[in-house]
């Protein structure tokens, strides 16, 4: 069985921060959902506010109607401006989450790139003083053999 491996606890400490970006980026995932989500409803919001203005200019024209539905349009248009930057921040949260996911995920492959070669430098140890064994076994059975023939 190999050794413990020096650096485990930062190894431990590593995948820990992986885990956790990988989180970050799952919320900020789901927020940028939501907000495209939100985004969808406000221009749905618009569409039917501009359709009933449409309808609204067919028949007779109820001025304070229409500013009404105006100013309605007005605000939608604002809050999508507003979403739209959140969206743009979002999506720049989410590239720079992903670069620190990256980055955190070389980390912690370098330090298992490491243990890899730490086990192996341990078998080949392992093996040669296996072998090393082997050799004294089989000399002391030859020398054995050799004091009972003669």
């Amino acid at each position: 069985m190999p050794p413990k491996y020096v650096f485990q606890n930062i190894l431990d400490i590593r995948h820990s921060k992986v885990e956790s970006i990988e989180i970050q980026l799952g919320n900020a995932e789901n927020k940028l959902l939501a907000l495209e989500k939100r985004k969808n409803m406000l221009l749905a919001m618009k569409s039917g506010c501009l359709e009933e203005m449409r309808l609204k200019m067919k028949d007779e024209i109820d001025v304070f109607q229409l500013d009404m539905l105006r100013s309605n349009v007005k605000r939608i248009d604002d809050s999508l401006k507003r979403v739209d930057s959140e969206i743009g921040d979002m999506k720049k949260k989410i590239s720079q989450i992903r670069m620190n996911l990256v980055k955190a995920k070389q980390d912690e492959e370098t330090l298992e790139i490491l243990k890899e070669k730490e086990n192996e430098k341990f078998m080949a140890e392992m093996k040669r003083l296996e072998g090393k064994q082997q050799d004294d076994v089989y000399i002391s059975m030859a020398y054995k053999n050799r004091q009972q023939g003669a």
